[in-house]
């Protein structure tokens, strides 16, 4: 699963079945913006869902706004903790990223899935995808259901104002040789599953291969030592390593 070079046409058959299209321009992120606050966890989930969610679409256009994306969101679960439950959970990962950014020496941070949601849904820096997203780990695969607003691609077709990209991805996360590998296992949208056919092309893709290739995200991975999902839990081991 190290193959970096799925081809930008790798839906053949689904553009052959249409001789007048085009491919959109490969969509704008909006990841960045969370870097600066170093949940890297969080930027790796939303860099495999916009990359695989887009992926389903291409060929289809108008076509995939009544077969892929709903008129309403899908009712995600929520925290088990309430938001001043979830306080601990917050400083623990406030801590950590300081002193990441600050080169202070600490401890590993492993979270698990309830405490990822806690993170997504109560603090500040995610406010604008809070109810969008929500976490499930499965031993060694991060499973995350999603509901998307897809308002923001009115420059790709304005068919998509006021549509939800509702759906989930399993994702296998870990770091290797100074450089984040993300692979999507398997991609369900609006209840269905993506066909094999497809999936076989998208498995082979490093979805993290954009970040990996920008200056300051080379400079913040250089800070950690490792990043990995065990056990149900996923633990991010910086290179400061040390007890608090």
């Amino acid at each position: 699963m190290q193959n970096d070079n799925f081809d930008q046409d790798g839906m053949n058959g689904i553009e052959n079945n249409n001789s007048n299209f085009q491919a959109p321009p490969p969509p704008k992120s909006n990841a960045g913006k969370y870097i600066g606050i170093g949940c890297l966890v969080i930027v790796l989930i939303f860099i495999g869902l916009g990359y695989a969610g887009y992926r389903t679409l291409i060929g289809y256009m108008e076509d995939a706004v009544t077969e892929y994306t709903e008129s309403e969101s899908r009712e995600l679960p929520q925290p088990l903790a309430s938001a001043s439950e979830a306080g601990g959970t917050l400083d623990i990962f406030d801590e950590f990223v300081y002193s990441v950014k600050n080169d202070i020496a600490v401890e590993s941070l492993v979270l698990d899935a309830e405490q990822i949601n806690q993170i997504i849904n109560y603090h500040p820096d995610f406010s604008t995808i809070a109810d969008h997203i929500f976490i499930r780990i499965n031993e060694d695969l991060l499973f995350a259901e999603v509901s998307i607003p897809l308002g923001e691609l009115r420059e790709l077709s304005e068919l998509f104002v006021g549509r939800y990209l509702n759906g989930a991805v399993e994702l296998a996360i870990e770091m290797k040789n100074q450089r984040f590998e993300v692979y999507a296992e398997s991609i369900e949208v609006k209840g269905q599953q993506v066909p094999e056919e497809y999936m076989s092309k998208i498995r082979t893709e490093n979805l993290a291969k954009d970040f990996n290739r920008k200056q300051e995200n080379k400079e913040l991975i250089e800070k950690l030592d490792s990043i990995s999902i065990r056990d149900g839990v996923i633990e991010i081991v910086p290179k400061n390593k040390g007890a608090i």
